[in-house]
């Protein structure tokens, strides 16, 4: 499944190579620096190489992860938060000072993955006694654009900081989902694929449950239709070899 997003970032860094490696100049005494980052994106480190006075590229990687978990009225849920980036970006200083215009493309490996076990299980406002499994993700290869400021650039070595913010083009939410309910004397299997497609078992009683299925997904996407967009803002330290 990742084999063509990973690809795809692996030819975007071949060919920032290629820019590079042939006698790049430099912004500073150094073009070479290490950094490590916190911000919406999480944790993370990256590396980066002044191509020219007006030109850098980086690489980067951002981690983090949170889970709850909750129990009410003898319902139990559980919220599982993953946010993953693994990217390369371009940067034009066009004044060849510490501001920087960014673009690039990044790996989206964000996602929120979601478990209930209810006695009141509301799907498109039916009720039904069971538990489901859900995961809402994102397009798996993202472009980013976004702005910039690291100071010092063209003092040589040395530490410094930087700033990064933008906007990652992530794509609306992709939302799954499996689980087993029961009502009416039957107990339904069901699976509800991204394109907000529903199976349920073979000798499911419960004539209505594919509809509400497919219902229920159809109203969750046109309300997470805005999160197409993900805004990033970026604080760092870096260090100039």
């Amino acid at each position: 499944m990742l084999r063509r997003p990973l690809a795809a970032l692996a030819a975007c860094a071949l060919l920032l190579s290629a820019a590079i490696l042939p006698g790049a100049a430099k912004a500073g005494d150094s073009p070479i620096f290490a950094a490590a980052h916190g911000g919406t994106l999480g944790a993370g480190l990256m590396a980066g190489y002044d191509i020219s006075p007006a030109f850098s590229a980086r690489a980067m990687a951002s981690y983090f992860a949170f889970g709850t978990d909750e129990s009410t009225a003898g319902n139990d849920y559980s919220i599982d938060l993953q946010l993953l980036s693994l990217g390369v970006m371009g940067d034009w200083h066009p004044f060849e000072n510490g501001f920087r215009v960014t673009a690039g493309g990044l790996f989206n490996g964000n996602k929120v993955t979601m478990a209930s076990s209810a006695e009141d299980l509301d799907l498109a406002g039916a009720s039904y006694r069971g538990n489901m499994e859900a995961e809402l993700g994102f397009n798996a290869v993202a472009p980013y654009v976004g702005i910039g400021w690291t100071s010092g650039r063209a003092d040589g070595r040395g530490l410094s900081f930087f700033a990064d913010a933008g906007v990652i083009f992530q794509g609306s939410p992709k939302i799954s989902a499996s689980g087993r309910v029961e009502g009416q004397g039957s107990t339904c299997g069901f699976d509800l694929s991204e394109g907000g497609r529903a199976t349920v078992g073979a000798g499911c009683g419960l004539a209505d449950l594919r509809a509400d299925l497919e219902s229920e997904h159809a109203d969750l996407e046109d309300q997470l239709s805005a999160f197409n967009l993900y805004p990033v803002l970026m604080l760092g330290v870096a260090y100039r070899f």
